[in-house]
């Protein structure tokens, strides 16, 4: 999922549109100025250069930051609204400036890029508006027919096209973000749910939800290790219980970076740890929880100015990924090799492979 949202943050970019679309609307605009002039149109050539400033300055804030994108689609509404209202009480009907009444209208569909409140406000106000200038002006134009009103109509029915079909690309966008928001909060979710929240390692019902699966562990090497930090309630006891905490999240950093991406490693309780080395020899198994035990010895806790060290006793059960196997058997000779490891004197690794006969389980089910 996380690739998911990070393609659509690259391939889309809502802002650099909305900075596309102000900009040809602003290219627009001064075509209407160049042609207002012409048609000795003055007072809306006027108009036009208002339009323009406010183009500007909505593309300069959009430009300077992008958090600004609310604001340059609120002053894009405003101008379209006031500039069409103008256009249409001066022109009349006819010229495609009524038409551009829809562009308002349009952008009730993109919350995700206005002013919510605000945008249902403008959305009323222009509809108020669009009905006043037609029975103002009885659906006629307030000028003779000329080639000017075909002129503008094609030019007004070309904008309201194009808007129309960025609207629509704007709220393909917003659905895609939204989704997209979805899909993180489900992951974020998943990950509480599936994770110890001291130490971020899997919990002890994920990791049960992944050994449930029989078809992983059919005709492959795996290992099961137990592990427990030797003497933690004399550090709890001692130093307290954050110092404590503070030591198992260090001991779970240093499990999650030795193990590979396909073992699975979980906090199993308390103190205690689970860990799955999947795919892998009981050889290449033992030289991982070597490493894991010379790291361990190396580091120091700091808490509270204090220097914590700590051991940790492991018990590894092997399998060959040939005979039956029954993990919960594993896991409870894993466990009992731990203890034979505490009594012989902790901070040391116990390993054996997965004995079915004695152990007495009945294939996985």
């Amino acid at each position: 999922m996380s690739i998911f949202v990070k393609n659509i943050k690259r391939n889309i970019n809502p802002e650099l549109f909305l900075q596309i679309v102000l900009t040809l609307s602003l290219i627009t605009h001064i075509v209407y100025f160049v042609l207002f002039l012409i048609a000795k149109e003055e007072s809306l050539a006027v108009v036009n250069i208002f339009s323009i400033i406010s183009y500007i300055f909505s593309i300069k804030i959009l430009i300077d930051n992008k958090t600004n994108a609310k604001l340059s689609f609120f002053i894009f509404q405003i101008e379209t609204f006031v500039y069409v209202f103008i256009c249409t009480m001066v022109l009349g009907w006819g010229y495609g400036f009524g038409l551009l009444f829809l562009t308002s209208t349009f952008t009730m569909l993109l919350p995700a890029f206005a002013y919510r409140k605000v945008n249902h406000t403008i959305i009323t106000i222009q509809t108020i508006a669009a009905i006043i200038c037609l029975l103002f002006l009885a659906g006629e134009p307030n000028r003779p027919y000329d080639a000017w009103r075909d002129i503008f109509m094609v030019i007004n029915l070309s904008v309201m096209t194009f808007f129309a079909i960025a609207i629509a690309y704007l709220l393909e966008v917003s659905n895609k973000l939204i989704y997209a928001s979805v899909l993180k909060q489900k992951d974020k979710i998943r990950m509480i749910v599936n994770h110890d929240p001291l130490t971020g390692l899997l919990n002890r019902t994920s990791m049960n939800s992944v050994m449930d699966k029989k078809s992983l562990f059919e005709n492959i090497n795996f290992s099961i290790v137990m592990c427990d930090i030797d003497n933690f309630k004399i550090i709890n006891d001692t130093y307290g219980h954050s110092a404590g905490d503070a030591l198992l999240v260090d001991f779970a950093g240093i499990l999650h970076k030795t193990f590979k991406e396909n073992d699975y490693v979980a906090r199993w309780g308390g103190e205690e740890f689970l860990i799955i080395t999947y795919n892998a020899t009981s050889g290449e198994a033992l030289k991982s929880m070597q490493q894991v035990k010379e790291l361990i010895s190396q580091s120091t806790t700091t808490y509270q100015n204090t220097a914590i060290k700590a051991t940790m006793t492991f018990g590894m059960v092997s399998h060959d990924g040939k005979e039956p196997f029954n993990i919960k058997d594993m896991i409870r000779q894993a466990d009992a090799l731990l203890y034979q490891g505490k009594k012989r004197g902790k901070d040391i690794i116990v390993n054996e492979k997965y004995n079915h006969a004695l152990w007495g389980g009945a294939e996985h089910p």
